[in-house]
């Protein structure tokens, strides 16, 4: 039996789908062919008696697979989960009944994403609890492979302020498109219906481009007003790079735009971690690290009152920096 495992995003996923490839390989007596998403994607109508290990449930993207299921098993381990953390239209979009005929196993991260599915049936029978490898690798017997890229690290910016960014990556998506989007997703709903959800859809992305606006406030005040310590902006990974710098145009020296290694190395090398409503704040969490979440505008969404338990959370810029500053030792009394 051959084991594929697929990556999109090898910045984010290639450590911890190794780290998985080595555990398979060290436990059972399967194959694996570990590689990138698009070549396999390409190969997959090919392949026989293979279990495919996916990483993204968004049902109008397994449709157009050819996954040759007759010959093959297909097994999901969604990246962008913790599925707990999913409102109602997330749910929909990623678990709809029309993949129950594509995927064979569900893997999840953990009880309360079951919890959260009880009442979608066509899973109940297909539902394992499997954890993320990301998770695994925090655990003391592994996390050394991260010693050399935490070291690297240090000795750049010492003692730092880090940033994991997690905003919308396309704020601006045209409307017709988002209406076509829409009545896939929910075709069982009136246009009226849509409209609203469209409309919420909209609400959030301006909420968190707002939020974004406030964060590079923030952090550029942070960085003058502390010119001895490095404060670090990591992007989301499907963030454009020349967006990012446009928005940090005018940024002091102390302020780096970063986007290299993993970012559970930036996580445990840093002093203290600063988000926006991101899930590594879940890696933060068992890091054991100081956790502040920044976000002047709530979207109310379930993610954002689920990570805002992990930490201090703030809306103000001065109330943020001065608690920052206070975790790092500095005298206070200084000029915004």
């Amino acid at each position: 039996m051959i084991i594929v495992i697929p990556i999109e995003i090898k910045i984010r996923e290639f450590i911890p789908k190794l780290f998985l490839t080595y555990q398979i390989l060290k436990k059972t007596n399967s194959k694996v062919l570990f590689a990138g998403q698009r070549f396999i994607s390409t190969k997959i109508k090919e392949f026989k008696n293979v279990i495919y290990l996916d990483k993204c449930t968004h049902y109008s993207r397994l449709l157009e697979n050819p996954y040759n299921l007759s010959e093959n098993i297909v097994c999901m381990l969604d990246e962008e989960g913790p599925v707990s953390f999913f409102d109602n239209d997330t749910l929909h979009i990623h678990y709809n009944k029309k993949i129950d005929k594509i995927i064979n196993h569900f893997f999840f991260w953990g009880k309360k994403d079951l919890l959260k599915l009880k009442k979608k049936e066509f899973l109940k029978n297909k539902s394992f609890i499997l954890g993320h490898p990301k998770y695994d690798l925090l655990n003391k017997r592994y996390i050394k492979i991260f010693d050399s890229q935490i070291n690297k690290i240090k000795k750049k910016y010492n003692k730092f302020v880090f940033f994991a960014a997690s905003f919308d990556s396309d704020p601006d998506l045209n409307l017709q498109t988002l209406k076509s989007q829409y009545k896939t997703y929910f075709s069982n709903l009136s246009d009226k219906k849509i409209d609203i959800k469209i409309k919420n859809n909209i609400k959030i992305r301006k909420i968190s481009q707002k939020n974004y606006f406030k964060t590079v406030e923030m952090l550029c005040s942070l960085a003058r007003r502390n010119p001895n310590i490095n404060v670090v902006f990591r992007k989301h990974p499907y963030e454009d790079a020349e967006d990012v710098l446009r928005r940090f145009k005018n940024k002091p020296k102390n302020l780096h735009l970063v986007y290299e290694f993993n970012i559970t190395p930036w996580i445990i090398a840093s002093h203290i971690y600063v988000h926006g409503g991101c899930t590594t704040a879940l890696e933060a969490s068992i890091l054991k690290k100081k956790i502040i979440m920044f976000k002047p505008f709530k979207d109310n969404t379930l993610r954002e009152s689920e990570l805002i338990k992990l930490g201090e959370h703030f809306s103000n810029i001065n109330q943020c920096i001065k608690v920052i500053e206070k975790n790092l030792n500095i005298v206070e009394n200084k000029k915004s």
